[in-house]
């Protein structure tokens, strides 16, 4: 019933451990860190995000191309692909622009997050405390732009059908790196202790793409041949340019809420959302296992023709992360509630019920509407791009008016137009047409 196989329990596994880690960084931050550093923490990850900005969406693209042209390659048993010529060239090209681009970014992003970060938080109100979080967030910074390049490694071998290994590094580099950050919050560390867990999931990556996939991305990297190459104008560039509006609006929708609500109604407040956020959006991302494993199939699926199984495995994707995202919402609402009658030191910590009740709605709507973007975007589309730009603009201006005013009571009806109005109608429309446009073209 519920469609488990080896990418998904070992992507399972991953998204295990993260719900583990997002709950022990609950439990260490209300721990260690005054509500004013806790507001301090979770802004520190909507202004990271700003990154998007500059990876400008090529992570996905890189999944899509890969895995079509994983559909005439196979992996040999020295860790290298092997099968048409023509596939390898192509694949070798997007491999060479990827890290090029991220390297180039990794730089912008050194370059423009660092000052922004600064000024935002001299400007702020900091609550009774001075605080001074200027080298803290320099150190962030700095490990999250050389993950950027560690990252696209990552996108490139997803596509090759790579998803389970990949989920494992991963999971290693969250429990790793949340050991660390836990560790640092109880000696003391505070907002350091985000940029030390940033410094072992960059080592983490880098070390294990060294020792796993060496021979992988060295044949390919010094492979030399007269065939063209992956057109980065021509193909990448017409998905990448959509997909990266997509992101920026995301950003919007997603990340905007804590810096705005830390800018008016101080970091206490910023804290809240910022911890609710971050445990509905480890649901979705929990129940997005079961779309996200089954991407390069899809792009293959797509590649072959073959729409007819293309759709019954996206159906039925979707219908079981539908089951488990609701089940693990009635536990976690439970649970919320019995800590703010019982517990009430870890319950204020997060929203108020009602509240967390509501962000778990928005989430539900999100996860529908990742699941159909991941079933587009397999075509080498990006239909969404206006749904998102319309999405976030809305709640954008939303939230700038109503935050202020409401604190994250705006915050979360911004989320709801913006998230369940606009981005889900619309998208879900958009989804329906295109299958009974793939339907009729293969009667």
């Amino acid at each position: 019933m519920f469609g488990f196989d080896r990418k998904i329990v070992i992507t399972l596994i991953s998204r295990g451990i993260s719900i583990f880690s997002t709950l022990g960084t609950l439990f260490f931050v209300g721990l260690y860190l005054s509500p004013v550093l806790q507001g301090y923490f979770y802004t520190f990850y909507s202004l990271i995000a700003l990154q998007s900005f500059v990876e400008l969406g090529l992570n996905t693209a890189i999944i899509q191309f890969a895995s079509h042209e994983m559909a005439e390659l196979r992996w040999s048993n020295k860790g290298m692909v092997l099968g048409e010529p023509l596939s390898i060239r192509r694949l070798q090209s997007l491999m060479h622009f990827s890290f090029c681009w991220f390297g180039v970014a990794a730089i912008i992003v050194l370059a423009l997050l660092i000052p922004i970060g600064i000024i935002f938080f001299q400007n702020t109100d900091q609550g009774s405390v001075q605080i001074h979080p200027e080298y803290a967030w320099g150190l962030v910074v700095f490990f999250a732009a050389a993950a950027l390049l560690v990252n696209a490694g990552f996108a490139i071998l997803e596509g090759c059908n790579k998803v389970a290994e990949v989920a494992m590094i991963r999971a290693g580099q969250i429990l790793l790196s949340s050991l660390a950050v836990w560790g640092a919050l109880a000696c003391g560390a505070g907002l350091y202790s985000l940029a030390i867990g940033g410094g072992i999931i960059l080592l983490v990556g880098g070390c294990s793409l060294y020792a796993g996939y060496k021979h992988f991305f060295r044949s390919l990297w010094s492979r030399h041949t007269g065939l063209p190459g992956i057109r980065w104008k021509d193909e990448i560039w017409p998905l990448q340019w959509r997909i990266a509006v997509s992101w920026a609006s995301g950003y919007l929708i997603f990340n905007l809420f804590n810096p705005l609500i830390f800018a008016t109604h101080g970091p206490i407040a910023a804290g809240q959302m910022g911890m609710s956020l971050q445990i509905t959006s480890a649901l979705t991302g929990v129940a997005m296992v079961w779309i996200s494993t089954k991407a390069p199939i899809l792009g293959q699926l797509i590649a072959k023709n073959d729409r007819k199984a293309l759709d019954h495995m996206f159906n039925k994707a979707l219908l079981q992360a539908a089951f488990i995202f609701i089940g693990a919402v009635l536990v976690v609402l439970f649970t919320i509630y019995w800590l703010q009658s019982n517990m009430p030191i870890y319950g204020v910590k997060v929203l108020p019920l009602i509240f967390m009740i509501a962000l778990s709605g928005i989430s539900f709507a999100n996860l529908i509407v990742f699941a159909e973007a991941a079933y587009l975007r397999a075509h080498k589309k990006e239909p969404l791009m206006v749904v998102s730009i319309v999405g976030g603009i809305t709640t954008a201006i939303l939230a700038l008016i109503l935050i202020p005013l409401f604190s994250t009571a705006g915050a979360i009806i911004s989320y709801s137009v913006g998230s369940i109005l606009i981005s889900l109608v619309w998208s879900t429309l958009i989804f329906i047409k295109t299958q009974k446009t793939s339907a009729n073209l293969n009667k």
